[in-house]
């Protein structure tokens, strides 16, 4: 389903900068085991706190 999704949305192509046809787009077990790798070494909060911090200024922009 992540790899469906990857092909068919711009804006989630976008936010991990991919394009298509000039980038592979990972498979869904690998994105999967990725994930749970993530979550295991509790990784998951921690990135999402630190993509939180580094894009809260974005909301206040003109």
């Amino acid at each position: 389903m992540a790899e469906e999704t990857l092909c068919e949305s711009e804006a989630m192509r976008r936010f991990i900068v991919i394009e298509l046809g000039d980038d592979c787009i990972t498979d869904d077990p690998t994105i999967l085991n990725f994930r749970h790798l993530l979550e295991q070494n509790g990784l998951t909060e921690a990135i999402f706190a630190n993509f939180k911090a580094d894009h809260r200024h974005d909301r206040h922009a003109p």
